[in-house]
């Protein structure tokens, strides 16, 4: 069989590759900076970030493609459990993972169960306390914007809703007219 580098592989002789600590943060580093400098998404070109973490990982044994994906989703699906679970972090190492790991995956709204697309509609019928937890989940940037916007669509419903009182005494005051015009001639 072929692994995802195209490279012939016995699967019998593959060991799971051992990240240390050290290379686990590497690897999200890169992630990062192969983001900024290339422009595109790592997560996306696989490939092409594979050949670009290669270089600088330090790794005593080669790793495939195959190995370096396992690893990425292992690191997202840890970020993934520690966000959702909302607990603190154990140690320092964890803790440097899931700051780095916060800017990778950070902003991607679907990571935040509670901000579905289909939650977002009953965002105002929340109670406080869930809409805080949702937006501590956020990212600071993220959470002031989101804030932000909120407040300016809260500004917009109003102006809405006096627009609609304006419009039905408008109507009102019509339909009052018609029917005293009624009255006086019945």
């Amino acid at each position: 069989s072929e692994d995802q580098d195209g490279q012939k592989v016995d699967k019998r002789s593959v060991q799971p590759q051992v990240w240390t600590e050290e290379q686990e943060i590497c690897i999200l580093n890169g992630l990062i900076k192969f983001s900024t400098k290339k422009g595109i998404d790592p997560l996306k070109h696989k490939k092409r970030f594979f050949s670009y973490i290669r270089g600088s990982l330090a790794v005593e044994e080669e790793f495939t493609l195959s190995q370096l994906n396992d690893k990425l989703k292992s690191l997202q699906k840890k970020f993934k459990n520690n966000l959702n679970k909302g607990k603190g972090i154990s140690t320092p190492h964890e803790n440097r993972l899931f700051e780095l790991s916060k800017k990778i995956w950070g902003d991607d709204i679907k990571s935040v169960p509670a901000t579905t697309e289909a939650n977002i509609e009953k965002f105002g019928e929340l109670g406080e306390n869930k809409i805080e937890q949702v937006l501590e989940q956020l990212g600071e940037a993220k959470r002031i914007e989101f804030k932000k916007e909120w407040d300016e669509l809260q500004i917009l419903e109003l102006k809405l809703s006096v627009k609609r009182a304006e419009l039905v005494q408008f109507q009102s005051e019509i339909m009052l007219d018609a029917m005293m015009k009624k009255f006086a001639t019945n």
